[in-house]
């Protein structure tokens, strides 16, 4: 897959910056336990800027931001087997919604650096809705616990074995329901739900009035100066 220089640019401007955000976060290596992993990327999926998150592997921890690579590492993945593990049949996704990776790979000073980009969207927030526990080489599991909403604010992710407050909740779904739209965003987004619209004929002016049934004071009016007897067929 070709890089663009955009991607160029901006992930080697994050790494310049030799810290964390809200929506990008460094890792020296791939995650060993699975669960950690997509914990990971539930909280930048549900990153509260509403903005792409980067997940940059091949990043040192000390010194910050030092490029070491990710060649050697023997839990690398590829863009495949982080879907599979995303769309895994173990993992109950609320409203069979799920995250939307892609993974590029970049070469920096002689190195190369993979970066999971996580999608913004409007179906946040993601969260499971069954436990989720993986532990590798029996060591202690570590479980994604049902119906824990996670989020990351500033570089820190929400605890594993905690919860998002209940403000940063509410955050995420005034997002996924667009309450946070100007109004004419809003009103874009409601077109794109054909079947929350209906109609009536306007008796004193004759007009098509078209409104939205969960919020009714958006209306589309369609005004005749002279109603045609018939349409055109690329109507």
């Amino acid at each position: 897959m070709t890089v663009s220089a955009d991607l160029y640019r901006l992930i080697g401007s994050i790494i310049s910056s030799r810290r964390e955000s809200d929506h990008w976060d460094f890792k020296q290596q791939y995650h060993t336990n699975k669960a950690d992993f997509i914990h990971d990327i539930i909280c930048m999926a549900n990153n509260r800027s509403g903005q792409d998150g980067y997940i940059i592997f091949g990043i040192s921890d000390e010194p910050k931001g030092k490029i070491c690579g990710i060649e050697q590492d023997e839990n690398r993945r590829t863009q495949q087997q982080i879907i599979d593990l995303i769309q895994s049949q173990k993992l109950k996704w609320a409203f069979g919604v799920y995250p939307s990776v892609e993974l590029s790979t970049l070469f920096l000073e002689d190195h190369e650096v993979d970066v999971l980009i996580v999608k913004s969207t409007l179906d946040v927030p993601y969260y499971l809705t069954e436990d989720y526990s993986h532990a590798p080489e029996s060591r202690r599991p570590r479980t994604i616990k049902a119906n824990y909403i996670y989020t990351r604010v500033c570089d820190t992710n929400t605890p594993i074995d905690k919860e998002a407050t209940p403000y940063q909740v509410e955050s995420l779904w005034r997002r996924r329901f667009g309450l946070d739209l100007s109004p004419l965003d809003q009103v874009k987004k409601k077109l794109m739900q054909r079947k929350d619209w209906e109609s009536y004929e306007d008796d004193d002016t004759g007009d098509t009035v078209y409104y939205n049934k969960f919020s009714p004071e958006y209306t589309v009016r369609i005004r005749w100066q002279e109603r045609p007897s018939f349409y055109p067929f690329y109507s």
